[in-house]
């Protein structure tokens, strides 16, 4: 990405990000994705087979601890994505971990207004099921972007590209959320987001 001049403007690994960075404000968070415009969460991911008190069924995110080789989870929809800013706020946002967008899950957390996405957020990527982690995953993903290739399609070549090297038993399932409208994003070509045309969800299979 730096070789298209885009800059970092953070860079946070084990013991260093916490949940209070992530989660939203309104939980007693910092919502620190919602400062840059294009953000990626690399992690583990599980998912509920029944729901909770609420009758929600949660995508679960895990944070790693090298210190006491431990991990913790909060709940996807506790996350909030989209940044209000027109020139530093988040428009795309990309959740690497397994399961974070099982469908059984998504749409118990869409149907009952759960789901981690405000009106500012354009496209979240993210997976369905097991994400296999092959070096390349980002790699393609950044060339892609660079290239002029939509945010979608950035998404679903990086894993077709990656995977093609690799023989998986198992099918893995790359999803894009996001507004009609933002559905040609790219990183310098971009339409606002019209909450009120209702979330928009694609699934493709990258591999095998």
């Amino acid at each position: 990405m730096k070789k298209g001049g885009w800059k970092t403007a953070f860079d946070e690994g084990n013991n260093s990000v916490t949940y209070t960075d992530l989660k939203k404000t309104s939980l007693g968070g910092n919502s620190i994705f919602n400062n840059v415009n294009f953000g990626v969460l690399l992690g583990h991911g599980s998912y509920s087979t029944t729901a909770e008190d609420d009758n929600v069924k949660y995508t679960y995110f895990w944070l790693w601890n090298n210190n006491n080789n431990a991990s913790t989870p909060v709940r996807f929809a506790d996350f909030d994505f989209g940044g209000s800013d027109p020139v530093n706020g988040l428009r795309w946002m990309t959740v690497i971990a397994c399961n974070m967008l099982n469908s059984s899950d998504y749409s118990s957390m869409k149907n009952n207004s759960r789901l981690p996405i405000n009106d500012n957020l354009h496209l979240l990527n993210g997976v369905n099921g097991a994400f296999y982690g092959v070096p390349t995953v980002g790699t393609y993903y950044a060339t892609n972007l660079l290239g002029g290739v939509s945010i979608k399609q950035s998404w679903i070549n990086a894993g077709q590209q990656a995977y093609a090297h690799y023989s998986l038993a198992n099918s893995v399932n790359f999803v894009t959320v996001g507004w009609p409208d933002c559905q040609n994003d790219t990183l310098t070509s971009y339409s606002s987001p019209d909450s009120d045309d209702g979330l928009q969800s694609t699934t493709i299979k990258v591999s095998p």
